[in-house]
């Protein structure tokens, strides 16, 4: 993709929905994947003040691919807050930025700073600190 592009997408189990005609995306809400780290300046911008939690993963992580759908959930429960997805392996300006060590890892921004992170597959945590922070 071009330099600052974001892509939304939704998990897979949406978009094989949406394939089969369902109407289940239209109710989704959307995760947005950043790859670069214009994009990733930009949604911290557009958020304003709204919490915004970043999930960085890579495809061939095993815990990352088990809270996905946990982090998915997260997404369409809490609507009041930014939700992005950052693959490491695609977008490694990004998590060389943000002192990425090990995946998942996941941070929380308000007006553009960072008040929070862990690292870890542990969605108790990523509720709790979502809850809290929002």
């Amino acid at each position: 993709m071009k330099s600052g592009s974001v892509s939304t997408r939704v998990d897979r189990s949406a978009a094989a929905a949406a394939a089969e005609g369902s109407d289940y995306i239209h109710s989704a809400k959307m995760i947005i994947v950043i790859e670069d780290k214009e994009a990733f300046d930009k949604a911290l911008t557009d958020a304003g003040d709204k919490l915004v939690v970043v999930d960085f993963t890579a495809t061939w992580c095993g815990p990352c691919q088990s809270i996905a759908p946990f982090y998915k959930g997260l997404s369409d429960k809490f609507t009041d807050v930014v939700f992005l997805k950052v693959d490491v392996d695609d977008a490694q300006d990004v998590a060389s930025f943000c002192d990425i060590k090990c995946m998942p890892t996941f941070h929380f921004y308000r007006n553009g700073k960072k008040v929070d992170e862990f690292s870890g597959s542990n969605q108790e945590k990523l509720q709790e600190l979502v809850t809290t922070l929002k």
